[in-house]
């Protein structure tokens, strides 16, 4: 089976790696954009910052450890060992983080109503949303990845798939991938489309609802947006990967050693000249493209940099625990 497998394939494979866990990032990003901005409408006095610093750390792990993890089998003792301990340490995390940024004060009073077995303060609405957001966000991820080493990442599973099969088994990988991209990017779409409601106004007593700008695309709404766009990317892509796996499995000759730079150049091509239609249709938004990419990139800059603030947080964490058992007031 290997040996049908063509080195210039091989070579590709690195450079499809890159470019699809790079736009599945990206999508994951969008996905943050819009759930945080429907969490900020419904919830405004929820920490949404650290809510989307954690989903998009949770999908970098996975980015990172999923060639890992394919490797362990499923309900072995190796694979609930190594993911057990990974989900005690994510959950206790978040619920310290969410502690922290409340104040010393807070935290130590979290702390000590855990320890004298106070459960119930442990699961805080909040909390149970942030941990619920961050299993999706590390399941979601892990769904994209298996699907591109089904098309072509992993030349071993792409070949399998590939072969003949059944017209009784599983729809083929690009089909599933293609469901998937759009059935999320619905649900986008309706979340993106709450946003819109005064949520607060509903579930409570008051009947004043605050005006919402209509001729004003929202965080969310930029992030559905964008999400379609890298979504039709990674299509495009894991199309190329497909039909150069099923070349290489019929040992036709690719005479063009160009393809992938001149498919990705067109493909993306397309897009802008169709965001750019789309910039200029008469929607009556005032936001213009390069607007809504400013908000992309600052959302995106934003919450990097905030992961970089959790790695700094969780260091001061295990320094205040240090200073708690040491009998120590935190400085």
């Amino acid at each position: 089976m290997s040996s049908k497998i063509n080195s210039n394939a091989i070579e590709n494979v690195r450079v499809f790696r890159f470019i699809s866990y790079a736009l599945v990032f990206l999508m994951i990003v969008c996905i943050v954009m819009t759930i945080s901005g429907l969490i900020q409408n419904a919830m405004p006095g929820w920490p949404v910052g650290i809510i989307s610093g954690v989903m998009l750390f949770i999908a970098m792990d996975r980015l990172c450890t999923h060639h890992w993890f394919k490797h362990l089998h499923v309900f072995s003792s190796e694979w609930a060992t190594t993911f057990g301990t990974q989900w005690i340490v994510i959950i206790l995390f978040i619920r310290l983080l969410l502690s922290y940024v409340k104040g010393p004060d807070a935290f130590i009073k979290d702390m000590l109503l855990f320890v004298r077995g106070n459960i119930e303060s442990f699961f805080s609405p909040e909390f149970v949303v942030t941990a619920l957001l961050a299993i999706f966000a590390w399941y979601r991820s892990g769904q994209f990845l298996e699907l591109l080493d089904e098309i072509g990442l992993d030349q071993v599973l792409a070949s399998r798939e590939n072969e003949a099969v059944p017209q009784s088994e599983a729809a083929p990988a690009q089909q599933r991938l293609v469901n998937l991209v759009f059935s999320t990017g619905i649900t986008l779409v309706i979340l993106a489309a709450l946003t819109r409601v005064d949520l607060r106004a509903i579930f409570s007593d008051t009947a004043v609802s605050s005006p919402v700008d209509l001729n004003q695309l929202s965080s969310a709404e930029a992030g559905t947006l964008f999400y379609f766009i890298f979504g039709l990317v990674l299509l495009s892509q894991s199309r190329l990967m497909s039909l150069r796996t099923r070349w290489n499995m019929q040992n036709i000759p690719v005479t063009s050693h160009d393809l992938a730079k001149h498919w990705g150049v067109y493909s993306l091509l397309f897009l802008l000249i169709l965001a750019l239609i789309v910039s200029l249709l008469p929607t009556g938004d005032s936001r213009g493209f390069f607007s809504l990419l400013g908000t992309l990139l600052g959302f995106l800059i934003g919450v990097l940099f905030f992961v970089g603030q959790l790695i700094v947080i969780l260091i001061s964490i295990l320094f205040s625990l240090l200073f708690l058992l040491l009998g120590i007031g935190l400085p």
